[in-house]
């Protein structure tokens, strides 16, 4: 019978799949997953592309979804507040995308200032925005006092 042969210390080993394997006391892992490509969400000059405009709108959306969420709370059962706030988002967002011509961040940055206009009356709009500026409350801060407590953009 023949003697099996001794492998030497530098020969490669096929260790539970094709994508590893030992060379002497190194081991080799080989990925073959291909590189990951990170696609840019928005383009150049668009609201979505500066932190500090995309923040704001995004600060503008939420005030209204409170605003609003009060106003649910006047004369819509309790049990309906959920359906009748999930159809607000959808809703605000195809106004927005009808009036504009794109979605809030899709938006070119020279539309900011409409944007902002449009969101600020719509907020101001509100029962609870009416009554809080009747009262001489702030429904908002400006861009100005929102960029300030906002973090620096990172390059």
């Amino acid at each position: 019978m023949a003697k099996p042969k001794k492998q030497s210390a530098s020969a490669i080993n096929s260790v539970a799949d094709f994508n590893r394997g030992v060379i002497g006391d190194i081991n080799i892992n080989i990925s073959s997953r291909p590189p990951v490509v990170v696609k840019e969400k928005y383009a150049d000059g668009t609201i979505g592309r500066d932190a500090k405009r995309r923040n704001y709108v995004a600060y503008l959306l939420s005030q209204y979804y409170e605003f609003k969420k009060a106003d649910v709370s006047f004369g819509v059962p309790e049990d309906e507040h959920a359906r009748v706030m999930a159809g607000l988002y959808k809703v605000v967002n195809n106004t927005i995308r009808k009036n504009f011509g794109a979605y809030p961040n899709a938006l070119p940055v020279d539309a900011f200032g409409d944007l902002v206009e449009f969101m600020q009356k719509r907020i101001d709009g509100t029962r609870l925005g009416r009554k809080q500026k009747k009262a001489g409350h702030q429904n908002y801060k400006s861009f100005e006092e929102h960029a300030a407590l906002s973090a620096p953009d990172t390059p």
